[in-house]
């Protein structure tokens, strides 16, 4: 069986979270290791304020060593 989550964020948040942070996208492939997911659809929190051009650059050049994200 294969498994997909479709809602996966990482990155620096300013606000307080009681969810357990994952900084980089590196750390990100590692979590879905662990967890046995083999693709995901992310998103860079950062992003979310800096606008679609600057956010979208962010995450291309972040996903750019992975085919599964």
């Amino acid at each position: 069986m294969e498994f997909f989550d479709c809602n996966v964020s990482y990155g620096m948040d300013i606000a307080v979270s009681q969810l357990y942070p994952v900084h980089t996208i590196d750390q990100v492939h590692a979590e879905m290791k662990r967890a046995g997911i083999s693709k995901a659809v992310v998103w860079r929190i950062e992003s979310a304020g800096a606008g679609p051009q600057v956010g979208n650059a962010l995450l291309a050049e972040d996903l750019k060593k992975y085919d599964n994200m």
